[in-house]
């Protein structure tokens, strides 16, 4: 007979139930793959995510995966999931991501943009091993977090701002201000927006003579240290 897991006791020690001989647990839904990444089932149909191939530019976590006919709802990047990707420049994180574990994306050196759509900002890995000795989360150690974009939902900015770990992020802006595509050249021309989203300058041809900081230029991010 088969039963729930953790619930052998209960019917060996009930009445007709424990006549039976064999009474084993129904084996657990296994963990699986899905192109490059692996998921561990979790409680319902919900999966941590992490990936197990090497990762070249921007990586976007599904919502939602399909295994053997059953859809599962991504709700947690797993410890070290994305540890040491040093390929990663750019990752989505969907809205359905409630927490994110230690060192998830540690050692991620060129990774420059995060698109985070969850209204609530993830929690960061709780544990006492989760935190640097300058007391920041691991979740991010070795992320430039001063010229990271870190893009959310509109009208949480200061949700983000406020909440442990992510505050650390220097430039929080909200979805669709900080990044700008299509932008029109002509020739060695180029226009020059903050990173807000607002026109800086029109029809440039050298950055040299801009302020020092960080601007959104044919779409990219560019950072002026002098």
């Amino acid at each position: 007979m088969y039963v729930p897991v953790g619930s052998i006791d209960k019917y060996k020690a009930t009445k007709g139930w424990k006549e039976f001989v064999n009474i084993v647990e129904i084996n657990p839904i296994s963990d699986f793959t899905n192109n490059e990444a692996t998921y561990v089932v979790e409680e319902g149909n919900t999966v941590s995510v992490s990936v197990i191939d090497q990762i070249d530019g921007h990586y976007e976590i599904p919502e939602i995966v399909n295994n053997n006919g059953v859809d599962y709802f991504v709700t947690a990047i797993a410890d070290h999931a994305f540890e040491n990707q040093t390929g990663l420049t750019a990752i989505t994180i969907p809205a359905t991501i409630a927490s994110i574990g230690e060192r998830a994306f540690a050692g991620c050196v060129n990774l420059n943009n995060i698109y985070s759509y969850a209204i609530k900002p993830a929690a960061l890995g709780s544990s006492t091993s989760a935190t640097r000795a300058d007391g920041a989360s691991s979740v991010f150690d070795q992320v430039n977090l001063s010229e990271c974009v870190l893009s959310v939902p509109n009208g949480c900015v200061e949700a983000y701002q406020t909440a442990e770990g992510w505050k650390e992020f220097t430039h929080i802006v909200e979805m669709g201000s900080s990044h700008i595509n299509g932008i029109i050249t002509n020739d060695n021309a180029f226009d020059v927006y903050s990173i807000s989203g607002c026109k800086v300058r029109t029809q440039t041809t050298t950055i040299e003579d801009l302020p020092k900081g960080v601007y959104i230029i044919n779409g990219r991010k560019v950072v002026k240290r002098q």
